[in-house]
């Protein structure tokens, strides 16, 4: 019976709405960032043309080991990245889009949209907000 639950969820077609709606709304050189690797690295596999930061606030020790999503993603244990961001940016975010909020609900970013899908697979919740850079370096 546990087998049927596992496979159930792991498989549920549910589990990739969230990347059928980005393949659908993603534009070249549009850039992804994230601070749950968990629901990050999904979008790491799946979009590999688009620029990807991953925000490491924790400073887990993980940057060698993530070097693996390279070279479209890269770790970063301060917000200095932030500057570097430009265009139109995709947060991927969990469920109460508290990374949205702390970081890039500002008047330097340009809120779009937000986009929400909870998953069987291990319950993750996708908030993805559609952002994009107002003011220049």
């Amino acid at each position: 019976m546990n087998n049927v639950i596992q496979i159930r969820e792991n498989y549920a077609t549910e589990n990739g709405k969230q990347i059928t709606y980005l393949k659908e709304n993603i534009r070249e050189g549009d850039l992804l960032v994230y601070s749950n690797i968990g629901n990050g690295s999904i979008f790491a596999a799946n979009f590999k043309d688009n620029k990807q930061y991953f925000y490491n606030g924790a400073n887990w020790g993980v940057e060698e080991a993530y070097k693996a999503w390279a070279p479209q993603m890269n770790t970063y244990i301060t917000t200095d990245f932030l500057q570097e961001l430009e265009g139109r940016i995709w947060i991927i975010d969990s469920q109460d889009n508290g990374f949205y909020n702390e970081l890039f609900n500002t008047e330097d970013f340009k809120y779009i949209s937000t986009a929400y899908f909870d998953t069987p697979y291990q319950n993750y919740i996708y908030n993805i907000t559609l952002i994009e850079r107002v003011t220049t370096k």
